[in-house]
Formats: C-alpha cells, sequence, structure tokens
C-alpha cells in the first residue's frame, strides 16, 4: 500500500506570511539555549547573543534554508528498506509513538513497560508493511537502569529490525554511544558521515528555548552528519497561541 505524502492544512497563499512572521520573531524576540556550546557555535554563525538569548537574522535563516538539499536518501541496514524523503513518490513515511510509560497488556491490563514490551513492539514495527522508521521511545521500558537504558534499546532495536533507525534525545555521551553502536551495527567505520542511517525528534522548551539535553542531541547528530527532526511541542493555548497560524509561526 501506497499513500502519497501531500498533507495541505495552510494555503499556500498563507506560507509567505508565516514565513515572514517566524523570521520577525527568530530575529527580534530570539530562541533561549541552555548550552554553551550551541551559544558559541551561533555567535561564530554572525547570530547575536546576548546571555542565554539568540537573535538569529533572516539572511542566517536562509543560508540554512539553501544548504538542506530537497530529498536526501535514509538509508537502512537492509537496503531493500531504505527510503527517499521530501520525494512526492513516495509512501508516506510513518513510526512509532514516543514517550508511553504504560502498556495494556491483554492478561495483565495496563501496567508499566519493560524492555521486554520494548523489544516486542520493534519486532512489530519490523514486519509491519506501513511503518518505515523504527526506533524512538514507543515504551518507556522501566525495568531498566536509567543510566544504562539507551545501550539496552538501542540494542534491541539494532537487534530486531533493519530498517531506517530512529534515536533518542539525551545528553551528549549517551547519544555518542548510540551512535556508535549504529556504526558497528553498519560495519564501516565512518559510515555514519557518508550515509543518512538515524534520525531524532528533538522538542524544544516551548515557547522558544532548548534545553541543554536537546542541544547536546542536535550537536552531536549534526556532526555526525544525521538527521533531526525538530517537533514544536507546542500545547496550543498553554505554551503558545491558541490559534493554529499563531502556533504554526511560533
Amino acid at each position: 500500500m501506497r499513500m502519497k505524502s501531500k498533507l495541505e492544512v495552510i494555503a499556500k497563499s498563507e506560507m509567505t506570511w508565516i514565513h515572514d512572521a517566524s523570521l520577525k520573531i527568530l530575529a527580534e524576540t530570539g530562541v533561549v539555549f541552555h548550552s554553551e556550546e550551541a551559544l558559541a557555535i551561533f555567535k561564530k554563525h554572525g547570530a547575536k547573543v546576548n546571555g542565554k538569548t539568540v537573535c538569529i537574522p533572516p539572511q542566517m535563516v536562509k543560508q540554512a534554508l539553501e544548504s538542506a538539499p530537497k530529498t536526501f536518501r535514509w538509508k537502512a541496514r537492509n537496503d531493500e528498506h531504505s527510503v527517499t524523503v521530501g520525494d512526492p513518490e513516495e509512501k508516506l513515511l510513518l513510526q512509532p509513538n514516543s514517550g508511553p510509560v504504560f502498556i495494556q497488556d491483554l492478561d495483565a491490563g495496563r501496567r508499566t513497560a519493560t524492555l521486554k514490551d520494548f523489544a516486542n513492539i520493534i519486532k512489530l514495527c519490523q514486519a509491519s508493511k506501513i511503518v518505515s522508521l523504527v526506533g524512538a521511545f514507543p515504551v518507556d521500558p522501566l525495568d531498566v537502569n536509567s543510566d544504562k537504558k539507551h545501550l539496552y534499546m538501542m540494542h534491541a532495536i539494532l537487534k530486531h529490525t533493519d530498517k531506517p533507525l530512529i534515536g533518542f534525545e539525551t545528553d551528549g555521551p549517551k547519544v555518542r554511544q548510540t551512535l556508535e553502536m549504529v556504526e558497528i551495527a553498519m560495519g564501516q567505520k565512518d559510515f555514519l558521515h557518508q550515509h543518512h542511517c538515524i534520525g531524532v525528534a528533538v522538542c524544544p522548551l516551548s515557547p522558544l528555548a532548548y534545553t541543554a539535553i536537546a542541544c547536546e542531541t542536535i550537536i552531536e547528530f549534526a556532526q555526525k552528519n544525521q538527521t533531526i527532526f525538530f517537533t514544536a511541542a507546542i500545547m496550543a493555548g498553554f505554551s503558545g497561541p491558541i490559534s493554529l497560524l499563531g502556533t504554526t509561526i511560533l
């Protein structure tokens, strides 16, 4: 089954207005980054840095957009599962949800999730003809030490799927460890620098701020040439405007 990846919720005539309003917020209000390394990177490339607030000029945004390819190949360990992101003829790319700490068991009912549950969901994603990207936190296994959870989870992902991968937002050293595991599984040194193999969803601290962990995740993935999704995670009326357009701009 193939589904075209066109989902339009905003008219094309409104796009320019939304873009210009977003540029105004970035340049005049700015974004808070709780990371000295991130602040130094922005300052080096010409952004105005005042304390932890970064004001990003329109020209910097323009250069960043121009540097991004219209499409890219997301490489899977099994190349039959590789996908092209941005291709209008490509099917809609689906991944499992992320974040639940509970799972519904047919025998025990609602309970906290375990590493076995996590692995079982990865197996289901591998078997599914609908799910294209596998990983993230379909459930958060609470029976594993939090300091080593990322290792057990990435091991389960690499063991049970050969589809394109989704990683975790966590601190820099843990991100590096998971990326090293992926490179080992790919079987070639510097494989990640040459291919896009794993992505990660990064949520801001809405509105207009990024935690140290979010910044470290972004930096580590960018340095390895891997994919990053910026998911706004705004709650309309709470951490952002109540209107759809206002939330889109923020």
